[in-house]
């Protein structure tokens, strides 16, 4: 029996840019770490590349300048809008303050609705801990001095202060509330600008639009998943992510005969136990990927087994016996007693949680990850 595991390494490539050949990249890249280790590729293995250099390599850039002239074309039919309500914005000068410059260029009056204590990631608006053991005694304007004078405990921002700041910047109006009651002033044009249940809320709402609806000749994820690149520029999600996915399977197949797995991934699925803050910001973990990486895992749980049925037997007997129930489970465990514990996510989440946290956000320069033995377990 190997006593290797899941593997999981990051993969250097070359600094790219709007053109060059990922998949050709990724492959030599891959190739040549194989080579540096002495580990072959083998079928079974998954490459994963990150959404971020798909996007860049795809050119998929987008002005402000754009996506205000885009804003203004749907909303008010190429004039400049009178009022938009921006419902519920995640606190991010990354992800929705380039956003919302384009939103104030296109308007003459921005209004958002802030969730209180945090928005949908966990990012805090005020001082969670301290809401909930203040709720029930505060009035509106005890809420909003300690709103304003609250600073983000990452970053040291003042959202509001900020997101003031962009939109007067533009020559728009500016204002906002908070979500905790119903909010019935007019709010003109409304964008829902939640990343994870906005279809949820527009099928509430079906006047109202989503950041999914915007920019969508540039990519079918609209303004989600969008990044800023500096203060008048965005990166979207990639374009086509399923398609590059199958044909960078078909390449490793043509030069190394391998039946490889292959994915694009972008934020991982998992939350900061200090901060409280959920790293997913991406409308999804993986947005194209290959025919096998479909569904959830079919396990059992090893330690029930051993602490339970087989809790008499030591040793090599042990090790069998074990060996024999995975050998022997069910195709389907969905239900069955014996995978409690076990993790029920789709396979995509999972390894594209795994890629992110390989390669990081920062400095690594591995945008590609290669995973190997995921698919293998204890019986082989």
């Amino acid at each position: 029996m190997s006593n290797i595991g899941t593997i999981s390494m990051g993969v250097k490539l070359p600094i790219l840019r709007q053109g060059d050949d990922l998949i050709e990249e990724t492959l030599m890249s891959v190739i040549g770490a194989s080579n540096e280790i002495g580990m072959e590729i083998s079928d079974g293995d998954v490459i994963a590349v990150t959404e971020s250099i798909l996007a860049r390599t795809q050119g998929n850039y987008v002005s402000v300048d754009m996506v205000s002239k885009n804003i203004k074309d749907l909303l008010n039919d190429g004039d400049k809008v009178p009022h938009i309500t921006l419902y519920q914005p995640v606190l991010s000068r990354n992800r929705f303050a380039v956003i919302l410059r384009a939103f104030a260029r296109a308007a003459d009056r921005i209004t958002i609705l802030f969730t209180v204590p945090t928005d949908e990631v966990g990012n805090e608006l005020v001082d969670r801990h301290w809401y909930n053991e203040n709720e029930e005694h505060l009035d509106n304007d005890e809420l909003i001095e300690a709103v304003e004078n609250y600073k983000h405990r990452f970053t040291g921002v003042n959202y509001p202060s900020l997101y003031r700041e962009i939109v007067e910047s533009e020559g728009c109006r500016f204002d906002y509330f908070l979500i905790t009651h119903n909010y019935t002033d007019d709010m003109g044009k409304v964008v829902i600008c939640n990343v994870h249940d906005a279809d949820e809320l527009q099928s509430w709402y079906p006047s109202y639009y989503t950041l999914g609806d915007f920019m969508t000749n540039k990519c079918e994820w609209g303004l989600l998943g969008a990044n800023k690149v500096d203060e008048e520029k965005l990166k979207l999600f990639p374009r086509n992510a399923t398609s590059f996915a199958k044909r960078l399977q078909v390449r490793f197949k043509e030069f190394t005969g391998k039946n490889v797995e292959c994915m694009v991934y972008g934020d991982g699925g998992f939350k900061d136990p200090v901060g409280g803050i959920w790293e997913e910001l991406d409308p999804v973990i993986s947005p194209g990927f290959t025919d096998g990486l479909s569904g959830t895992p079919n396990e059992i749980k090893l330690k029930a087994f051993a602490d339970d049925k087989y809790s008499r037997l030591i040793g090599d007997e042990l090790s069998e016996a074990i060996k024999s129930e995975i050998r022997h489970k069910k195709s389907d465990m969905v239900g069955d007693m014996s995978s409690q514990g076990t993790t029920p996510r789709q396979l995509t989440d999972l390894l594209g949680s795994l890629a992110d946290l390989t390669s990081g956000s920062g400095d690594k320069g591995t945008p590609v990850v290669w995973i190997k033995n995921y698919f293998k377990n204890y019986s082989d």
